[in-house]
């Protein structure tokens, strides 16, 4: 989809230059023919080597010229007098009309010419040309660039998809003898896992009775899905990186695309950019033990890190015609950790947008007291949206078919676990069509409500 759209911006941007292309190969045309006559004038011995370049000139360029002195008319190309001739010209055919002076051997002689418009067939051919060649350079770049991409994403996917099958049917020996086939680092890595399990597996299974040999077998493999986990999310960054990398490369090697390819390809470079940090931050985040979260905290202002999800929201806003509401003080401070209250924020607005009416506003409200503070968040949602709500509280619910496939199905769940973990709590209010997430979070360490509040 993306070749075709370069492509179509390529061939109108051509097709808008068309009268300021046309119009300097004129201004260029009038250029040459002034250079050649005069340096013709400069290098000619005779009569007769004048008529030679004169000749040479008019086949290169249409056009009609007399030379005359004083006395008689030296060359012309069209059997009439200056005053006759001119009449004679038709000016919509016509591109310029002059008269100019020269020196020819010792002695001045003047120069009519009339230079006729560029025949347009020649220009459509050149023009025709250069379409094509530009169109063509573009279609090789992004295709290149669409089978690197595959072949840098997706071909190792693929055979991460097999070895995981592999190892949920417990064939880590296949796996393990397999090593030297694969090139890709994730790959290497998860047959690396695969040891690891199968070595874990024999160990348990000579220590332990049957019922510790159940238990240790989950807990393997609760920490080698989050080990495969963090393996495959951080070799996304591979892929992306290189697609940059690219990108910028062909910004550099080819500055002659038009503008509107080259902002694209600056839009994925910046978006790749992007993704990278955030995949950085999830890595920071999965290496946090959960339980020890709250042990590593700053001081936030809640208000700020909610109007940056507004700013970051506003697409999703946009496209389900929905609207926010902040109210609350100029500044909210607790001290918790980052991660875990960006991500409680985030979930508690896409919530909202997920679920709120069309055309409706989403109310914000930060209120703080007894050491307390409390977000709530409250929209106008459907009958049917109000009950997904309510299931999605259901760690074991299953998203229907119509709803967001972006999303997990499980945000009130998640909101509720991520509360928790910052040592406070979220429920669910529903009041006829209106719904509100009340979330409650302990204030800044030893500051009680009337220190913060304004």
């Amino acid at each position: 989809m993306l070749s075709y759209i370069i492509v179509a911006i390529i061939f109108i941007f051509n097709i808008v230059s068309v009268a300021g292309s046309y119009a300097q190969i004129e201004k260029g045309f009038i250029e040459n023919v002034e250079v050649e006559l005069a340096v013709l004038f400069d290098s000619a011995g005779d009569l007769e080597e004048l008529a030679v370049g004169l000749d040479k000139i008019i086949l290169s360029y249409p056009m009609e010229l007399i030379i005359f002195s004083e006395k008689e008319v030296l060359y012309q190309t069209i059997p009439l007098g200056i005053s006759d001739v001119r009449d004679s010209i038709n000016e919509d055919v016509s591109l310029l009309q002059t008269q100019k002076s020269f020196t020819l051997l010792g002695k001045s002689v003047s120069v009519w010419y009339n230079l006729y418009h560029v025949q347009m067939q020649e220009y459509i051919a050149s023009l025709t040309i250069k379409q094509f060649s530009l169109i063509g350079i573009s279609i090789i770049i992004v295709l290149t660039l669409s089978f690197i991409t595959q072949y840098l994403l997706f071909r190792p996917l693929s055979r991460l998809s097999e070895n995981i099958a592999k190892i949920e049917r417990y064939q880590l020996q296949e796996l393990i003898d397999a090593e030297g086939l694969d090139e890709d680092e994730i790959n290497r890595r998860l047959r690396s896992f695969a040891r690891s399990l199968d070595s874990n597996i024999k160990v348990i299974t000579r220590t332990y009775t049957e019922l510790e040999q159940a238990l240790q077998l989950e807990r393997e493999r609760l920490a080698n899905t989050i080990t495969v986990s963090k393996a495959f999310i951080h070799d996304l960054k591979s892929p992306l990186h290189q697609l940059m990398l690219e990108n910028e490369q062909v910004l550099r090697n080819y500055p002659e695309l038009p503008e509107m390819t080259k902002k694209i390809l600056e839009h994925n470079t910046s978006k790749n950019e992007e993704t990278i940090y955030t995949i950085n931050d999830i890595l920071l985040l999965m290496d946090e033990n959960i339980f020890d979260l709250n042990k590593v905290k700053i001081d936030l202002d809640i208000i700020e890190l909610l109007q940056k999800a507004i700013v970051l929201f506003k697409p999703s806003l946009k496209k389900n015609a929905v609207s926010v509401n902040l109210e609350g003080p100029e500044k909210a401070r607790v001290t918790a950790n980052i991660s875990t209250m960006k991500l409680l924020i985030h979930n508690i607005i896409s919530n909202a947008i997920q679920y709120a009416t069309e055309d409706s506003e989403i109310e914000i409200y930060v209120h703080m007291d007894d050491g307390i503070l409390e977000l709530i968040v409250a929209n106008e949602a459907s009958a049917k949206n109000i009950a997904r709500m309510k299931a999605s509280g259901n760690i074991f619910r299953q998203q229907d078919e119509y709803e967001n496939q972006i999303g997990s199905g499980n945000g009130l769940l998640l909101i509720q676990e991520l509360a928790i973990a910052l040592g406070g709590q979220a429920q669910l209010e529903i009041l006829e069509e209106f719904v509100s997430v009340k979330t409650s979070i302990p204030l800044v360490e030893g500051a009680g409500s009337n220190d913060i509040k304004n």
